[in-house]
């Protein structure tokens, strides 16, 4: 098996639960549905595993100021702290020991681009200057905000983007703690559920050398030829992209089968997302040509959390696909999911 859980960004992604309850639960059914799947159905058949993933992990779960931090993060700000630990994944470990020159011009690398691709333009590299300096840089205070303003974002996550900006040693070290000091709670989880996680991973592993029902992860792999798969249990039915990396979640293909003929829940999943408005909107801008995802939000006047929602749909349902294009992943139109689509509504109906 090569497939494996990567112990501190899937404790990252736990932290971000705060709780696992009925509210949850409701939650869940409800995105469910709206991937076009019968949401009660596919959580009684599935979901087993990911409650009693959650519950033994909140159980032993190390409360702190990093953890509170991360629960309840929306999708936009995940991205950053994300975005930087992906970049840097030994900095769980050596946050401590950076200086604040080097830990500013990550962040501020990964805001810059927060804020350009905010406006439309290119990412700009990170700044060479010193920290007081970064302050001022190329993507300052002005560009951020203006950025966080047009994205339509909440005041809670505006003001914690500003906050990671002038203190950004500070707040990554406090999620790199958590993570540290609830290892033990993840390893806990895991071994609560090992069979059924073993199983998955190895099922991941059998699809990703099935060219007929490996269509998720090879729409990662379109990405880059070298791009790194990390699985999750934690967000079990997302797909994020970052850069060279994809999170994938460990039951994406259960609703996507992507088997070589066209099956009766892939049309409904497909004819669902071209019934709603937001979803065809963006299929008709994307005819237009490829979009990044701050680019797509722009254009259809949704914001960047709702688009991530859209987007991860319209990705299962085989419409769009990615690309790698100056260090972004960008969604264009694939015309022959689109082609498989038709050609299997009319097997199914004529």
């Amino acid at each position: 098996m090569t497939m494996q859980l990567d112990a501190r960004i899937e404790t990252f992604l736990l932290l971000m639960t705060s709780q696992w309850g009925e509210d949850e639960k409701v939650e869940v059914v409800k995105e469910l549905d709206s991937l076009g799947v019968d949401g009660q159905d596919f959580f009684n058949r599935y979901f087993k595993v990911v409650e009693k993933y959650y519950a033994t992990f909140q159980r032993q779960k190390v409360d702190s100021s990093g953890a509170q931090l991360l629960q309840g993060m929306d999708v936009v700000l995940l991205t950053v702290y994300l975005s930087v630990f992906i970049d840097h994944p030994d900095w769980f470990d050596t946050i401590g020991s950076l200086s604040d020159d080097e830990v500013f011009a990550a962040v501020d690398s990964v805001l810059g681009e927060l804020a350009d691709s905010s406006f439309g333009g290119s990412s700009g590299s990170p700044s060479e200057s010193t920290s007081g300096s970064l302050r001022e840089s190329s993507h300052g205070d002005g560009d951020i905000i203006a950025s966080l303003e047009s994205m339509g974002l909440g005041s809670d996550t505006k003001w914690q983007i500003m906050v990671l900006k002038q203190f950004p040693k500070k707040q990554l070290e406090m999620v790199a703690q958590a993570v540290r000091d609830n290892l033990s709670a993840f390893e806990k989880a895991w071994s609560k559920v090992d069979k059924e996680l073993t199983a998955l991973l190895e099922h991941a592993d059998r699809i990703m050398s099935d060219p007929n029902k490996a269509r998720i992860i090879q729409i990662l792999h379109n990405i880059s030829p070298k791009a790194r798969i990390v699985p999750t249990l934690a967000l079990p039915v997302s797909i994020m992209v970052f850069d060279d990396v994809a999170i994938y979640g460990l039951l994406s293909d259960r609703i996507a089968q992507g088997s070589a003929g066209f099956s009766r829940e892939e049309l409904i999943i497909g004819a669902k997302a071209l019934s709603e408005k937001s979803k065809l909107e963006i299929l008709m801008a994307l005819k237009e040509g490829s979009l990044y995802s701050m680019e797509i939000a722009e254009k259809v006047g949704l914001t960047p959390a709702t688009i991530s929602h859209h987007m991860n749909v319209l990705l299962l349902t085989g419409f769009v696909e990615l690309e790698k294009r100056e260090g972004k992943a960008y969604y264009q139109l694939s015309p022959r999911g689109i082609e498989r689509f038709l050609t299997g509504v009319g097997k199914l109906l004529l």
